[in-house]
């Protein structure tokens, strides 16, 4: 990792680094930590420990002390949740933080959209607003995020879009159903089962090193599921509910 930035000249923004072990096998990130501050100070750039954080993902029912890391002989403080490119990550992997965050960004939004209402716009450019607007940030990244939602989850992200609808057809509105139909905007949760099988196609073409091998790439012969993915065997809902394998059922289906 460390030579190969050595070759690069570009602005570092943001840097994260990540370690899966057993617990019984010691740390190696401290070293990583320690090689990666002696790079930076030799290419006259300072790490600010207090920009720094750990996150510890462990489900254990008696986890073990972290390791305590530093930089420059300062402790890195320990967080829950974090902020990663954009997605809040917590540490036991769920996206309460995820969604809140989400919501109250696009309800900022909402409060553009009906502003707008007042000056008689198109309903059409209401909806152009409302879809390039206020509807990414309710999907951003959303392969990440959506295998892991509950439905209480879901029907909160979707009652966004309800009184997004709700407030284009002012009076018109009678019920959500047919004010989507009539404005032509599709559920949410729809959107993101195709935001993930699109990042699926992405796999397949571009890092197939991501996906489990085919049946076919076991054998030669033609079989009904020769063109599909191995099972991704889970033994959580933590991991069945993960990007990977929702992805290839989505694919196989």
């Amino acid at each position: 990792m460390r030579d190969a930035l050595i070759n690069q000249w570009k602005y570092v923004d943001d840097l994260s680094m990540a370690e899966s072990r057993h617990y019984l096998e010691p740390s190696s990130m401290q070293n990583e930590l320690d090689g990666f501050t002696d790079w930076s100070r030799n290419n006259h750039m300072l790490l600010n420990p207090d920009k720094c954080q750990v996150i510890i993902f462990c489900f254990m029912k008696c986890p073990p002390p972290p390791p305590v890391l530093t930089i420059n002989g300062l402790p890195l403080e320990v967080v829950p949740i974090t902020l990663l490119l954009g997605v809040w990550l917590q540490k036991d992997l769920k996206w309460e933080t995820q969604v809140t965050r989400m919501i109250g960004k696009a309800n900022g939004r909402l409060f553009f959209l009906r502003k707008l209402k007042h000056f008689n716009l198109p309903t059409q450019d209401l909806v152009t607003i409302f879809t390039s607007f206020v509807r990414p940030v309710l999907e951003y990244c959303a392969p990440v995020w959506h295998p892991g939602l509950t439905c209480a989850q879901s029907d909160r992200l979707e009652a966004v879009q309800r009184r997004a609808v709700r407030t284009i057809l002012g009076r018109h509105f009678t019920n959500y159903e047919q004010a989507r139909k009539n404005l032509n905007i599709p559920l949410l949760s729809d959107r993101r089962r195709d935001l993930c099988f699109k990042f699926g196609t992405y796999l397949e073409r571009h890092r197939p090193s991501m996906l489990p091998p085919k049946g076919s790439d076991y054998h030669n012969r033609t079989t009904r599921n020769c063109d599909k993915y191995r099972h991704v065997k889970c033994r959580t809902d933590r991991l069945r509910n993960s990007p990977i394998p929702y992805v290839v059922r989505l694919l196989n289906a």
